[in-house]
This record gives C-alpha cells, structure tokens and sequence, in this order.
C-alpha cells in the first residue's frame, strides 16, 4: 500500500530540552515513548511507543506498591512511573507486582487515543425552584435538589476514571 509509513511501534521524535536517555521515559506533547538512544536536544531519536519497559519507578515506605493491572502514570517532573493519578499521563499498565520500595515498575505502554485539550470541569446543575416555575409542584424543591446532585456526582465520578484511564485529558 502506498500510503504506509511506518508499523508505529518505534517513532522517530525529536529531542526536547535536556536531551534523552536511552532506556529513560520521554513525554513529548501527548506521545510518551522510551528512548532507544541517547541524544541531544533538537536531534531525532528512535522512541518505543509500544512494548514492555522496567521503568524507573517513585518508591515509598508506604503508598507506591502496585499491583498486576494498576494504571502507571507518569510524573514528568521526576521522571518516573507512580500510582499518583494527579497531575500525571496515564501511559501504559503493571505487568508485575511491584512493592512499595522498590525503584523499578515494568509497564507495557498504551498509547494514549486522546490528545491534550481544555480541561474539563465538574458538571453542576442550576438549582430548582418549581416544575412550573412557581415553587408549586409534587416534589419539594431539597427533593430536586438532591436528584441533580446524585446525577452530577455519578457523572463526575465517570469523568474521573476516564481521566485516570488516559481517555480523556483534563
């Protein structure tokens, strides 16, 4: 087919500011990929975008354990794998158990099918006064009230696992 480029597993990327590692995780925009080699900013370097990686990963006493399945997400600032969904990309899956001390999380990576865009922002609903405007109606208005915030914290909670799953980008 005369359309084909590539199989997509390995990208050709440029080097950001700082350069790459090979081994080391990289997130360019909303592409997270490992290097395959070392390279300079601005220069062009091979990048798996799919596969199973030991990544370095953030260890704790206490909070970092990770189980088979766990979303990995990536903390840019560090550069490392972590369970902490806040603030970080979703970028692949737990393939191994990992405790909480320990440095390294093997991941199979995921690309992401959503680039970066607006936030978005919880789902409210306008208090209720009355069905036909007046206050006079069957139901007491608190009764409404309390349908619209059951509604808004079940699609605030979708929202959220969806952005924590790499869906959508908040």
């Amino acid at each position: 087919m005369k359309n084909f480029v590539q199989a997509g597993d390995m990208l050709d990327l440029v080097a950001p500011s700082g350069g790459v590692t090979s081994g080391v995780g990289v997130k360019i925009g909303a592409i997270f990929a490992v290097a395959a080699e070392d390279a300079l900013i601005g220069v062009t370097f091979a990048g798996a975008v799919r596969g199973v990686f030991d990544l370095l990963a953030e260890a704790h006493a206490t909070d970092q354990a990770m189980a088979i399945g766990d979303t990995a997400y990536w903390d840019n600032t560090a550069e490392q794998i972590t369970k902490t969904a806040t603030g970080n990309t979703a970028v692949g899956v737990v393939v191994a158990t990992k405790v909480s001390t320990a440095v390294v999380a093997r991941v199979v990576l995921t690309p992401r099918v959503a680039a970066g865009g607006a936030a978005i922002t919880n789902i409210t609903t306008a208090a209720v006064t009355g069905v036909n405007g007046t206050g006079n109606n069957a139901a007491s208005k608190a009764d409404v009230d309390t349908a619209f915030t059951a509604h808004d914290t079940k699609i605030n909670a979708i929202i959220s696992a969806l952005e924590a799953a790499g869906v959508i980008v908040a």
